[in-house]
């Protein structure tokens, strides 16, 4: 199953309540609560649309993720983070887990269930 395709946009529908949507379909809507927020009214309003905002970036933070994993898997193939020396070997662990993990993130995204 593909989610929707971006641009996705976030759009302040009323005061405390947000929508995030793709051309005419609606993908997530933001309300607040009602509990309060530890810096009031504006806190919130502020809390609200910076989780809109992240959102909204969901399907290019998912593209830039991919190319992010295969460039790095591509230069790893290709010799880079060599194993000769225990700093190199520190990096390229490094290197392994942050693929591991981005591995993670995307099939967490990409699964069915």
């Amino acid at each position: 199953m593909n989610h929707t395709p971006g641009p996705w946009k976030a759009v302040e529908a009323r005061k405390n309540e947000w929508f995030i949507s793709s051309n005419d379909i609606d993908i997530a809507r933001i309300l607040h609560n009602g509990k309060p927020h530890p810096d009031g009214m504006r806190g919130m309003n502020n809390t609200m649309r910076a989780n809109a905002r992240l959102i909204k970036a969901a399907p290019e933070l998912l593209s830039e993720l991919r190319t992010a994993r295969n460039i790095i898997a591509l230069a790893l193939q290709n010799g880079a983070w060599g194993a000769d020396s225990t700093d190199e070997q520190d990096n390229y662990d490094e290197v392994i887990s942050a693929l591991a993990g981005f591995d993670e993130t995307i099939a967490c995204i990409e699964e069915e269930k």
